[in-house]
């Protein structure tokens, strides 16, 4: 079983590098808002994580048990700390590249493809440990 302190903090660092990431895909779509689409893709489901993070944390602090007994949730949050640093990490590299004048945005097309598959590849994981998350929550209410 996980220390209840530990999982309550890695939710609210999760939380932190989804505001994070979520303020990264704001500007990097207000300022390129032409080719976007799964920056923006990944700013919806950044969003949506939060949502899930959001009422994992209400959970912990209002519930009488532990949210930290079922088995192996610091593992998935582990994962996905680990998963939404490297989100965070490529958003941040995309920013600093389109905002790098004409040789930064020339490296950014270059690279933005892979990047791109990167995200979307995270974009999957994310999605798979929202759902983890929210079995979670629905066994806890239990």
């Amino acid at each position: 079983m996980a220390d209840p302190l530990s999982v309550a903090a890695s939710i609210a660092g999760l939380i932190g590098l989804a505001v994070q990431a979520s303020a990264l895909v704001s500007s990097i779509v207000a300022q390129n808002s032409n080719r976007m689409k799964q920056i923006v893709e990944m700013g919806q489901e950044i969003t949506s994580f939060y949502a899930v993070l959001g009422e994992l944390q209400g959970q912990l602090d209002t519930s009488t048990t532990t949210v930290s007994s079922a088995a192996g949730l610091d593992l998935v949050l582990g994962g996905c700390m680990r998963t939404l640093t490297s989100v965070r990490q490529i958003l941040q590299e995309i920013h600093q590249s389109l905002n790098g004048g004409y040789f930064g945005r020339v490296a950014a097309h270059v690279t933005f493809s892979g990047k791109m598959k990167n995200m979307e590849t995270y974009r999957d994981l994310l999605e798979k440990y929202k759902a983890t998350l929210s079995v979670a929550l629905i066994v806890q209410r239990r």
